[in-house]
């Protein structure tokens, strides 16, 4: 993936994005520029079920558009374009979600799916940075070519983050 030009990066957040239509402005806006490479990062609460349906826990005035299934048509649309896809979910339970496709029917190595948690697991708030789980601290020091994940001291080049060293950073 490389370094992610600001312009590129679309936050989908419950101070930002306060209702559902905004969200969908923000995949039609990346469904649109039809990316070769994309990168989503969910770091949250479990998935919680709303009449019938599972979501992702975080706002109820952003409506259908966290709806597993929504997340899940919105990458499965990119697949097809999409020749470098990481999904990062970071909430108890997370392997559970599978937000790519099993069957995608695209074979792509770069399509990749990490997970914080098994599907019957918890993702544990770091103690010490409080704000992020102890995964999630680790994804995004790596993210900022930084050297805090515990005991993984790597120094990640500055604005040199690829799909690969990214895993090999948070692995």
């Amino acid at each position: 993936m490389g370094t992610i030009p600001e312009e590129n990066i679309s936050l989908i957040a419950p101070d930002r994005n306060k209702s559902e239509q905004k969200i969908e402005n923000v995949y039609s806006h990346i469904t649109e520029k039809k990316p070769n490479a994309l990168f989503v990062f969910y770091s949250g609460h479990e998935v919680c079920e709303r009449r019938g349906q599972q979501y992702f826990d975080v706002s109820d005035k952003q409506g259908d558009a966290l709806n597993i299934s929504r997340l899940r048509d919105f990458i499965k649309n990119l697949l097809s374009h999409c020749s470098e896809l990481f999904v990062i979910i970071d909430c108890c339970y997370a392997s559970a979600i599978n937000l790519l496709p099993e069957d995608p029917g695209v074979d792509n190595p770069n399509h990749i799916e990490f997970c914080s948690s098994k599907s019957r697991g918890v993702s544990y708030l770091d103690i010490a940075e409080k704000a992020h789980s102890t995964f999630g601290f680790c994804v995004i020091s790596a993210l900022r070519a930084a050297a805090a994940c515990h005991e993984k001291m790597y120094r990640l080049k500055q604005n040199a983050q690829t799909v690969k060293q990214i895993i090999v950073f948070v692995v």
